[in-house]
């Protein structure tokens, strides 16, 4: 077990990039308007920093925040929080706005162009959050079923 120290420093580590991508994150208007609600942009994007963190630190080592940097960070976390919404169900609001902001950053149009390798980045965002959406409404339609039936059932059974 890591000694308070080591700890200590990992979650300052985790805030002072938390706080850096919250300053990027801030410049883009449409983001913005998605965090009216109970989640912050910092309660956010220090979720995203820590599931990184745990899954591909290196993505951090150099300490820049280049628009790779955010790209890889944001497949990451949203490659996580769609795994974890398939095996445990609904996320918290703050893993559901990993996702949205996942695909906005990788629908978004860049100046100058990325290049081809972070454009397949960001078409790997796309093209999950299009599977993971398609799975989440047949997860529903199925539990809308099941209900139907419980109910029609449990109604002949009550006779």
């Amino acid at each position: 077990m890591p000694d308070r120290r080591t700890l200590g420093k990992y979650y300052w580590d985790i805030a002072a990039i938390a706080e850096k991508l919250d300053s990027i994150i801030l410049k883009d208007s449409k983001v913005f308007s998605l965090f009216k609600g109970a989640a912050s942009l910092s309660d956010t994007t220090n979720r995203l920093v820590r599931v990184v963190m745990q899954e591909q630190p290196e993505i951090f080592k150099d300490g820049s925040l280049s628009d790779e940097t955010i790209l890889r960070a944001l497949s990451v976390s949203f490659s996580h929080m769609v795994m974890k919404s398939l095996e445990q169900g609904s996320l918290p609001q703050k893993e559901h706005l990993i996702c949205t902001l996942a695909l906005h950053f990788a629908e978004k149009n860049y100046e100058p162009p990325l290049k081809q390798e972070l454009k397949d980045v960001c078409l790997k965002i796309i093209t999950l959050h299009q599977q993971w959406s398609v799975q989440i409404a047949q997860q529903r339609h199925a539990q809308r079923n099941m209900l139907r039936t419980d109910n029609i059932s449990g109604g002949l059974t009550a006779n």
